[in-house]
């Protein structure tokens, strides 16, 4: 297996981004390795980077190590995965759960005012002009668009970026049956 590298910094780009003002904008670099330890480097940031006390150009580090990134503390161990395997996106997919969960409650409240718009449109006249006031209301319609934005961009492979949305809605627990990627079959669970 080859080594993991992770740049850490504060500018968007980076694999750990900290917005914390002590931490420069490519701060360091951590490279690791598959016997749970890793090299850390110091790029050159404002603020130093330190490992158990000591500033440091670059050393090894263990997931007992702390971590100083200008005045910003890491736990290791937290941190960096030191027995991550090439195709193992469980701890990453992990995090898309709360994005999930937001884009199915957006899907929810849609519904619900859809169906409102439905009992209306059987009030023969007027309940038009309700609809019409609803609509403009809730700007459902605007709601719809936006969501569909927001999956094709937010509901993602962390391996590979394919949208889920393109294999015919995979939900939640969709995914967690499949237990991987349709596209790159990195694992998610």
């Amino acid at each position: 297996m080859s080594p993991q590298k992770l740049r850490i910094g504060r500018k968007p780009d980076n694999d750990i981004v900290v917005d914390h003002p002590s931490v420069s904008g490519y701060h360091a670099l951590a490279t690791l390795g598959p016997d749970h330890s890793g090299i850390l480097e110091d790029n050159d940031s404002s603020n130093g980077t330190f490992v158990d006390g000591v500033r440091i150009r670059k050393t090894q580090f263990t997931p007992r190590s702390s971590i100083l990134l200008g005045k910003m503390p890491f736990e290791a161990s937290k941190i960096f995965r030191f027995d991550k395997q090439p195709d193992d996106y469980t701890f990453e997919f992990g995090e898309m759960r709360p994005v999930w969960q937001k884009l199915e409650d957006e899907r929810v409240a849609m519904i619900d005012i859809q169906k409102k718009i439905d009992v209306m449109l059987a009030i023969p006249y007027i309940g038009r002009v309700i609809i019409l006031l609803m609509n403009r209301h809730y700007g459902l319609e605007n709601r719809r668009v936006k969501w569909k934005e927001d999956i094709r961009r937010l509901w993602v492979c962390p391996a590979c970026q394919q949208p889920l949305r393109d294999y015919d809605w995979l939900t939640w627990n969709d995914c967690e049956h499949l237990k991987k990627c349709p596209k790159c079959k990195a694992r998610w669970f």
